[in-house]
């Protein structure tokens, strides 16, 4: 009786083991694979619809980005203009037209000076009569200055004597603040390209030209015209004008939540938070399951953005996911009825062969989609790791090349400090003679400084090393500058009536520029300089515990140059490192290249 039990329990374990095999062979697996293949395509294309999005937007805020500011909206174009002025058949007509418009939509705001081929003014199109004797010359110096600056971005203009000797005149036309050397920037390709201050606060302070062969032009703009967004709202109103899901916009640091651009009102919420995000934790990209946000800041006081609202038929993947998978689901358990009808009720139809080959495909073909499918994942995964891992490494290195580039600051600061101290223990609280002079002179050089000052406690210059090259400071400024610190640095008050508002900032009592002066002495370190930035040493020889500081020690760096030479430095330790490689290094700031050959060459730019 036992025994039979038995085998009855034992036959009903084996049918049920049987007729589960056959269930999760024929329902529950083929579903899972099912589901899995579907899962995965509908994500794959949901990445792939997303990366598209994601390099529209990018597009749209680099274009939005170029044109941040009226400044660069208006240099963009007037090249424009005068491009294709040069090439229309009657440029006078075209340019007329094209003025005329930009006048009567900026009233009172734009005033134009245009001169023919000869350089001579066309009294119709120009607003700004008489001065025919001024307009003249100007016109021949900036076409000088027009071929120089296309020779070479780095000629000094003010070495122009044709400058040199107009330069009163220039400065009476366009006003006292007129520099020689901003002529570049309407020529330039660089960020700082666009018009030039001539007269602060005095309506219209802008400058912006363009010499060609067959026509040129002049332009004045107003203060109000430079600092408004008229240029960004014109550019978003074209980027969202073709009706494109994606709808780009801006906002100002005053109101960052608020988009100055016109925005959908239902989608302000998302918009708010994702602005939030950037602005606090610096998230340039932001979604949920119901808008995309990508954020940008070109300006510090505008936010670009681009927003894509999601919609149902095209990001809901879970609805397509559950729909494909009943449809193609229901499919296959209607083949299941259709293949056991003709299996179990039409058994003469099949024989046995054709039973054990469909069961040995089935058999087969099973691990193989097993297989592809953990293979597949096996290969996204590594993919995904191996570029982790990849940015991981990038990330580093730029993190070390940024860690050197303040490390190169720190082995200036050490190896100066050994030398000028040696020097200031043969001055002591003396005057400098001429050997010590001319070690110090010998810094300009052997650092590769832009400018060395010596500067003495009456102002008086003892040492002057300029690179003529580069931009210097004004002479007036920097003794200036070192009668200050060394009077703050003695204890004593600067009461000497300043000449200009620059010198302004160098009475103690009025800024923190003497301050940060005296804080980071014998460091170089950073400073700004009127409104460059610029690297920098200082060094007081003296007795400094009676207070008494003679002279005051300048090196400065332009801060291109400092990086170049951190660039070079670089460089060469890259083939100590790897000397079977080729290196390139091009900056994007300057013209100058490095590479590939095993040693430093000074090229011209290939981009």
């Amino acid at each position: 009786m036992i025994i039979k039990l038995l085998r009855k329990i034992i036959i009903y374990i084996q049918k049920s083991i049987s007729v589960f095999v056959l269930i999760f062979c024929f329902l529950f697996f083929p579903a899972y694979l099912l589901y899995s293949s579907i899962s995965n395509f509908f994500d794959n294309h949901t990445d792939n619809l997303r990366q598209e999005t994601i390099l529209k937007m990018n597009k749209n805020l680099d274009y939005l980005d170029k044109y941040s500011s009226n400044k660069r909206y208006f240099h963009f174009l007037f090249s424009r203009i005068a491009e294709y002025a040069q090439k229309a058949d009657d440029s006078t007509n075209y340019l007329e037209k094209n003025l005329n418009n930009l006048k009567e939509k900026y009233k009172d705001q734009l005033f134009f000076i245009v001169w023919n081929s000869k350089g001579e003014k066309i009294e119709k199109l120009s607003d700004k009569k008489g001065y025919n004797f001024v307009l003249n010359k100007l016109f021949k110096i900036l076409k000088e200055v027009n071929t120089a600056v296309k020779d070479d971005s780095s000629v000094k203009i003010s070495n122009f004597d044709s400058v040199k000797n107009n330069l009163n005149l220039f400065r009476n036309f366009l006003g006292k603040i007129f520099i020689p050397e901003n002529l570049k920037y309407p020529l330039s390709n660089s960020l700082n390209a666009g018009p030039f201050l001539v007269e602060p606060g005095q309506g219209l302070s802008s400058v912006w030209f363009s010499i060609n062969d067959k026509i040129s032009f002049l332009c004045f703009l107003s203060d109000k015209l430079l600092n408004n967004y008229s240029g960004l709202e014109k550019i978003t109103q074209n980027l969202n004008k073709d009706k494109s899901e994606i709808i780009s916009g801006f906002t100002i640091s005053s109101n960052v939540n608020k988009p100055i651009s016109p925005f959908p009102k239902s989608y302000e919420n998302d918009l708010s938070i994702a602005l939030a995000k950037f602005e606090n934790a610096g998230e340039n990209y932001y979604e949920n399951e119901r808008a995309i946000v990508r954020m940008s800041m070109p300006q510090p006081d505008i936010r670009t953005f681009c927003f894509l609202h999601k919609t149902e038929d095209k990001w809901n993947i879970n609805y397509k996911k559950h729909l494909w998978f009943g449809i193609l689901y229901s499919t296959l358990l209607a083949l299941y009825c259709l293949l056991g009808f003709w299996f179990l009720l039409k058994r003469h139809f099949f024989s046995i062969k054709w039973k054990l080959t469909a069961l040995f495909l089935f058999a087969n073909i099973a691990p193989i989609l097993i297989l592809s499918f953990i293979t597949k994942d096996y290969i996204e995964g590594k993919r995904t790791s191996l570029k982790n891992e990849i940015v991981t490494d990038l990330e580093k290195n730029m993190r070390d090349f940024d860690a050197k580039s303040n490390a190169l600051q720190e082995d200036y600061s050490i190896k100066l400090n050994y030398i000028v101290d040696e020097i200031s223990k043969k001055i002591g609280s003396g005057t400098i003679k001429e050997p010590e002079k001319i070690k110090l002179e010998s810094l300009f050089d052997d650092f590769n400084c832009s400018n060395l000052y010596v500067v003495a406690s009456d102002g008086e210059f003892i040492c002057v090393k300029r690179n003529e090259k580069i931009i210097n400071q004004r002479l007036e400024f920097i003794s200036n500058m070192g009668k200050s610190v060394l009077a703050y640095s003695n204890n004593k008050v600067y009461e000497e009536k300043q000449k200009d508002v620059f010198s302004n900032i160098l009475n103690p009592q009025n800024s923190e520029f003497i301050r940060l002066y005296l804080k980071n002495l014998r460091k170089v370190n950073k400073i700004v300089f009127g409104d460059t930035d610029w690297i920098y040493y200082g060094y007081f020889f003296g007795d400094k515990s009676i207070y008494n500081n003679n002279y005051t020690l300048m090196l400065i760096w332009n801060r291109e140059l400092f990086q170049n030479l951190f660039v070079k430095e670089y460089y060469k330790s890259l083939y100590n490192n790897f000397p079977t490689g080729n290196f390139y290094i091009k900056s994007n700031i300057s013209n100058i290249s490095y590479g590939p050959e095993k040693y430093i060459e000074n090229v011209n730019s290939i981009f």
